[in-house]
């Protein structure tokens, strides 16, 4: 999980303020929670 904290914060500083902003930063407290929690990100689901 924490590669992909790390992926998403490099992605934060090139986004667009908006949409894309906000879902990588949706995307990066999920994967925190999750580490925390289960160790794993999983999408269930469309």
């Amino acid at each position: 999980m924490q590669r992909l904290v790390v992926e998403v914060e490099l992605l934060l500083a090139q986004a667009t303020a908006g949409a894309e902003q906000r879902g990588l930063m949706r995307l990066r407290t999920m994967a925190e929670r999750c580490a925390e929690e289960h160790g794993e990100l999983v999408f269930v689901g469309d």
